[in-house]
């Protein structure tokens, strides 16, 4: 029951807060911070995503460099005006820059040797023992 009020307690000071913080952000719409939030957090999280299954070369050190740019790109993009890209294509915009910066990032930053069978589309059916 304790653990039960403190997560009530902290979910409804995190809603108050949450209600504040957009509150002082004056959005035109509900939908249009919607699409900021999910277009800067869920195109980001998908090229990680996109990064590690579709290369071989995904090392953490790159792929944090991929997520720094592609929310640095998303954040520029949406405050430009006019917007060089209609508004959900943003996401695919982070998507694309989170990839590609990533890749050559990890290539500039490799990762330790291990084995990647069963990770990625390119070791499915590889044996444990191979690289």
């Amino acid at each position: 029951l304790t653990i039960a009020r403190s997560v009530t307690a902290l979910v409804g000071v995190g809603g108050t807060l949450s209600a504040a913080c957009i509150a002082t952000l004056d959005p035109k719409s509900l939908w249009d911070l919607l699409l900021l939030l999910v277009g800067l957090l869920g195109s980001t999280l998908t090229g990680v995503f996109l990064l590690g299954v579709l290369t071989q070369r995904a090392s953490t050190g790159g792929t944090v460099v991929g997520i720094v740019a592609s929310m640095a790109t998303l954040i520029i993009i949406r405050n430009l005006e006019p917007a060089p890209v209609p508004g959900i294509l943003t996401s695919a915009v982070g998507v694309v820059t989170c990839m590609a910066v990533g890749y050559f990032a990890s290539l500039l930053m490799p990762g330790p040797e291990r084995s990647l069978a069963y990770l990625t589309v390119y070791t499915l059916h590889k044996k444990e023992g191979n690289l």
